[in-house]
């Protein structure tokens, strides 16, 4: 898909974000943590986790990303969408498990 040029508007939504999550990191990484070791701890799923892994993105890599979405987006620029991103889907994506 096409790349579009970002508004000042979405750069600026964008930025901020990032901000946020650099200036809240340890909270990411302490949810992040927990999920882990509630997996790692429940007795019941044991028998069927044999690996668990998880990373959170460096700033840099977050802000790249959240340029690209929304550069391909097919929406048309929304500055309240752009506003309402899902820190989930941001800054756990790199969460996996296998």
């Amino acid at each position: 898909m096409p790349r579009r040029k970002l508004s000042q508007s979405e750069e600026k939504v964008i930025d901020k974000a990032v901000a946020h999550f650099d200036e809240h990191r340890h909270l990411f990484e302490g949810f992040a943590n927990s999920v882990v070791d509630y997996f790692r701890n429940d007795e019941d799923l044991a028998p069927y986790i044999h690996f668990i892994k998880h990373r959170l993105k460096s700033a840099e890599r977050l802000k790249a990303k959240l340029v690209k979405m929304q550069s391909t987006s097919r929406v048309e620029p929304d500055v309240k969408r752009a506003r309402t991103l899902s820190w989930s889907s941001i800054c756990l994506s790199g969460f996996s498990s296998s």
